[in-house]
């Protein structure tokens, strides 16, 4: 294994890592809703105290995500990015499809929760999208580089059709 490839796992691990620290923080909010709003046992100082702590992780994880894949691109070759971010949407389908799974046919997640899973995993997707096209962008940019202002007209009028 090479040492860009062994920093590449390291990345991605931190990414799933992330990702499981915000699914915790998810529950821990539930958590602390369910304490302050159902049975009362926690006050409201006490609650608007944690939720903006969690809010707070919450927003540190999501500018961390973004500083790893950035990291992530500068150290791996472009065309194994690609397939790294098609292979990492393949799991969030996948963990969306067993979302669906569990709140349509087991019953095991109530609309809520299957709601705040699925739209998660929606910015996850679109954060991935967005990364892969800017990705593929800057791979075509590389292969064909923007000519400069002696060399603006590089096709001829019957090469435009």
């Amino acid at each position: 294994m090479t040492y860009r490839s062994l920093k590449v796992s390291i990345i991605n691990q931190r990414l799933k890592n992330l990702t499981r620290e915000e699914d915790a923080i998810q529950s821990l909010i539930k958590e602390a809703q369910f304490k302050h709003f159902k049975e009362g046992t926690m006050s409201a100082e006490t609650y608007k105290h944690l939720v903006a702590q969690y809010e707070t992780r919450m927003n540190k994880i999501k500018h961390l995500r973004v500083e790893l894949r950035i990291k992530r691109v500068a150290v791996a070759k472009k065309e194994k990015e690609v397939t790294i971010l098609e292979k990492e949407e393949k799991e969030i389908l996948g963990l969306m499809k067993e979302a669906q799974e569990d709140y349509l046919v087991r019953g095991k997640l109530s609309k809520q929760k299957f709601g705040e899973i699925y739209e998660a995993d929606r910015a996850r997707l679109a954060e991935i999208e967005g990364e892969r096209e800017a990705l593929e962008e800057r791979m075509r940019r590389k292969k064909f580089p923007p000519m400069g202002k002696k060399g603006e007209t590089a096709l001829t009028d019957d090469e435009d059709d």
